[in-house]
C-alpha cells in the first residue's frame, strides 16, 4: 500500500463528492488489492454513476479474483437490474468459472441488458457447459442481445458445433436461422450434412441461412443442392443461391456456364 494513502484513506474516498478523487482511490486498489477493501468496493460498484470511476472499481474487484465471486454472485439476484447488469459485467472481468451457473440463470433476466451483460460474462469465462443455456438466446427478442450471443457463440469454436447441429433439427425456425450462420461463422466442416438438410427448411430465412454457411465453409461438396435453389420460389433464396453457387465453382477452378462475366 502506498504510504502516503492507507487503506482507510482509499475506502474513505470511493464515497467522495469528486469524481477524479474515486477514481484515484479504486486506481490505488488496483495497484495494491486488498481484502479488506472488498465489500466497500462492492458497494462502490452498485451505487457508482461514472462509467470511468465503475470501471475502475471493476478491476479492482477483479484483482481480488474469486475473494470478490461469492458476493457478486450474490448481487446476480438483487431487485436492482443495474446491480444485476454490473456483477455480471464484474463476474466476466474475472472469469471464474464458479459464477457460471448463477450466469446462466441471468440468460432469463427480464432486464434485456442484464441478459446481454451474462452472455458477455459466460463468453469472457468460456466454459462449454453454457453453450447449451446460450443457443435459445438466438431467438431472444433484442436484437443485440441476439447479435451479442452470435458473436458468443461464435468464440466458443468447434464445441458449439454438435449443439447447434441439434438445434437446427428441432428448434423454432428463428434459432435455427441464426445457428445456421454461426456454423458457417465457425468454418467446421462436420456441420455440412446439417446445413445440406437446412436448405430443404420451409422458412426462407433459414434456407438462406444455410446457404451463407455453406458458402462461408466452401463446401463445394455441397454445389449441387445448393445449385438447385437457384429455381426456389423465394426470389432471395435464388439470390443466395446464385452467390454462393458461383463462388463455390470458382473456388474449385469451374466455371459457371449461366455467368457470362466469369473468366
Amino acid at each position: 500500500m502506498n504510504e502516503s494513502r492507507t487503506l482507510a484513506d482509499l475506502i474513505r474516498d470511493l464515497g467522495h463528492a469528486s469524481q477524479h478523487t474515486r477514481l484515484e482511490a479504486a486506481l490505488g486498489l488496483v495497484r495494491d488489492p486488498d481484502g479488506r477493501a472488498l465489500d466497500p468496493l462492492l458497494h462502490a460498484l452498485c451505487t457508482e454513476r461514472d462509467v470511468f470511476v465503475r470501471d475502475t472499481i471493476t478491476r479492482a474487484l477483479a484483482e481480488l479474483g474469486g475473494l470478490a465471486v461469492v458476493p457478486l454472485v450474490d448481487r446476480l439476484r438483487d431487485a436492482d437490474p443495474l446491480v444485476r447488469h454490473h456483477a455480471a459485467h464484474a463476474l466476466g472481468k474475472i472469469g471464474d468459472p464458479r459464477a457460471v451457473d448463477a450466469l446462466q440463470a441471468c440468460l432469463h433476466d427480464s432486464d434485456a441488458k442484464v441478459v446481454m451483460k451474462a452472455v458477455l460474462a459466460l463468453g469472457q469465462i468460456g466454459d462449454p457447459r453454457a453453450i447449451d443455456a446460450l443457443v435459445p438466446l438466438l431467438a431472444h427478442p433484442s436484437r443485440e442481445a441476439q447479435s451479442t450471443t452470435v458473436d458468443v457463440l461464435t468464440r466458443f469454436g468447434p464445441p458449439v458445433v454438435a449443439p447447434l447441429v441439434a438445434a437446427l433439427a428441432g428448434s423454432p425456425w428463428e434459432i435455427q436461422e441464426q445457428a445456421a450462420y454461426v456454423l458457417g461463422f465457425v468454418g467446421d466442416a462436420q456441420a455440412i450434412p446439417a446445413l445440406v438438410d437446412a436448405l430443404g427448411h420451409p422458412q426462407w430465412q433459414v434456407r438462406v441461412a444455410a446457404l451463407h454457411a455453406l458458402g462461408d465453409l466452401s463446401a463445394t461438396s455441397a454445389r449441387e443442392q445448393v445449385a438447385a435453389l437457384r429455381a426456389d420460389p423465394d426470389q432471395r433464396v435464388r439470390g443466395m443461391a446464385d452467390r454462393v453457387t458461383r463462388s463455390l465453382g470458382l473456388r474449385r477452378g469451374i466455371r459457371d456456364p449461366s455467368d457470362q462475366n466469369v473468366t
